[in-house]
């Protein structure tokens, strides 16, 4: 890993100017080209990179910005409030992981610089395809039975095991402290808590843990890549479920027949999805998303069974999708 060491001597020049203290501060500039240039022009200078015209791409929580058939994503520093630098680790790692096995954005380096703030970047290469949000309007059946198929496909060859990894395996003790999860009743949160420690956690794998339509690009040829690689997880692999069924797929039946091959309404299925969704990092997310869709009141989820309900009514209408 290459580091800047910006700061080394007194006087120094400072290339990024903005003041970063707490999230509301990040949020308002971490899309702002004129915040973040300078910095950028600095980085491309020190790996010998040709400058050119910087662009804005769809961010997530980082500085996400395009220069040429160059991708630069900026991770929010500490005083930002939103993550530790082992976000930028589990990303490399996990990155690396994603291009021995699949299309994926070509890892080609990575740092830190030290300027008013430690950044913490990694630059890949722009992939020339479009997001799967756009792509999917024109689908018919066909291809969106195809597209789930190569989904299946995916998911099995990067759902593997890894050993002595940076990428942090989700345990119980993280589903019993997730916080997210208090923004439902009290008699929902303390049965989900005793479902989990029933639950099986074995056979853990590699996940992306974060395959929702944005995160999915279609080439030219309709070749699939996975970008955003920072939620990644060692965890079961339906793990991967909650995502790829409301994010991805939004319950619609032929892609979800395609990717489960079998018939996905039953009993065993919608068990396996709830549970998967209770385990999630963002599984609270997840499902404040679908009481809004659903029209649902988050304070009626009283018990998993209102949830479990709600899952297969989500399934059968087959038209569910969060971002």
């Amino acid at each position: 890993m290459y580091s800047l060491l910006l700061r080394a001597f007194k006087g120094a020049t400072m290339h990024f100017s903005h003041t970063i203290n707490g999230v509301k501060s990040w949020v308002d500039i971490y899309q702002s080209i004129e915040a973040f240039e300078p910095l950028i022009k600095v980085i491309f200078n020190h790996h010998g990179l040709r400058y050119s015209k910087i662009e804005n791409l769809t961010p997530g929580s980082n500085a996400v910005f395009r220069i040429a058939d160059l991708v630069i994503k900026i991770f929010s520093p500490i005083e930002a409030g939103l993550t530790t630098d082992k976000v930028f680790h589990i990303e490399k790692v996990a990155l690396e992981h994603a291009n021995n096995l699949i299309l994926s954005p070509n890892l080609l380096y990575s740092g830190s610089i030290d300027d008013k703030y430690t950044f913490q970047y990694i630059i890949m290469n722009h992939i020339n395809a479009q997001s799967f949000i756009e792509k999917k309007k024109s689908y018919i059946t066909i291809d969106k039975r195809c597209f789930a198929t190569s989904i299946k496909e995916i998911t099995n060859r990067i759902n593997v095991p890894i050993e002595n990894t940076i990428i942090p395996t989700i345990t119980k003790k993280d589903c019993f402290e997730n916080s997210r999860w208090n923004n439902f009743p009290k008699s929902f949160c303390e049965e989900r808590i005793a479902i989990i420690k029933e639950m099986s956690f074995a056979n853990p794998v590699y996940v992306h843990g974060d395959l929702k339509a944005s995160n999915v690009m279609i080439g030219e040829n309709e070749e699939i890549y996975l970008i955003d690689f920072a939620d990644s997880h060692i965890a079961p692999a339906s793990y991967e479920w909650p995502f790829i069924v409301f994010g991805l797929f939004g319950c619609d039946k032929e892609m979800m027949e395609a990717y489960f091959i079998t018939n996905y309404q039953n009993e065993s299925f919608y068990i396996q999805l709830t549970y998967a969704l209770l385990m999630h990092k963002f599984g609270a997310f997840i499902l404040l998303q679908i009481c809004e869709l659903t029209k649902t009141a988050t304070d009626a989820i009283v018990n998993i069974e209102i949830l479990y309900q709600l899952i297969i009514q989500c399934l059968q209408n087959g038209n569910i999708l969060i971002s």
